[in-house]
């Protein structure tokens, strides 16, 4: 994906990028602020 949105940003699926944030953000909040704990 991040391919497309610096190479080809005229053809990015706004809904596709809207759905990517809203199902996996989340998630890699959550793997982000677990390993930030681990580390402190």
């Amino acid at each position: 994906m991040r391919d497309k949105l610096v190479h080809e940003y005229w053809a990015i699926d706004e809904k596709v990028v809207w759905k990517v944030i809203q199902n996996n953000l989340p998630q890699l909040k959550r793997i982000i602020i677990s390993i930030i704990e681990k580390l402190q």
